[in-house]
């Protein structure tokens, strides 16, 4: 796989689309996730690293720069600016200030090392981050401590979780086992169906 930038122009009916490779600077062809930040730098997550696109120059990070691994399969910024980084390892590091901070020069990062895949990640109104895993686990993180939810019903799990916020600050998390909200330090059922995934063929 390789990266594909698309452009418009106002002489043209159709669209420009830029074909971006390791010939060009990218670190590997294998790219899983891409982000642009409040910067306007675009973001590539790839199997080698990761890497910033200024739109014209690559600038590649490894773990020889502070990544906990090279296999990055997600990236998301908070509200702070920083860069985070999900490594298919299970651990977390983030970009801040030209360094990467990791477990090792970061103390609160040790705790975010999980046992697990992370899916998903959401920054809530109140600067908590809540991280969905590919197991029946979710996490909060709220900068100092981490919270564990698991659900005992084995019918209605949290696996592969998605968390969002509705416009009253209630926390939801959408799984394919079940949808549930979160209110007084506890998740509560609902009567809302748990979410079918359907691939259309076209």
């Amino acid at each position: 796989m390789s990266l594909i930038v698309f452009s418009t122009s106002s002489y043209a009916q159709s669209a420009y689309i830029q074909h971006y490779t390791t010939k060009d600077g990218l670190p590997s062809n294998n790219c899983y996730y891409t982000l642009q930040d409040s910067k306007g730098y675009i973001w590539i997550g790839t199997d080698a690293g990761v890497c910033r696109f200024d739109g014209n120059r690559f600038e590649n990070f490894s773990i020889d720069d502070g990544l906990p691994d090279n296999q990055i399969i997600k990236i998301k910024e908070d509200k702070r600016g920083r860069i985070w980084f999900v490594a298919f390892n299970g651990e977390m590091s983030y970009f801040q200030d030209g360094k990467i901070y990791n477990s090792l020069n970061d103390k609160n990062l040790k705790l975010l090392k999980f046992n697990a895949v992370v899916i998903s990640i959401f920054e809530d109104t109140q600067g908590r981050i809540w991280f969905g895993t590919n197991k029946n686990i979710l996490f909060r993180f709220d900068g100092t401590s981490l919270t564990t939810y698991t659900s005992d019903d084995f019918s209605n799990q949290l696996i592969s979780a998605h968390i969002n916020e509705d416009a009253k600050g209630r926390i939801w998390v959408y799984s394919e086992h079940c949808i549930r909200y979160f209110e007084n330090g506890v998740f509560k059922r609902t009567s809302y169906p748990p979410l079918r995934l359907s691939l259309i063929h076209i």
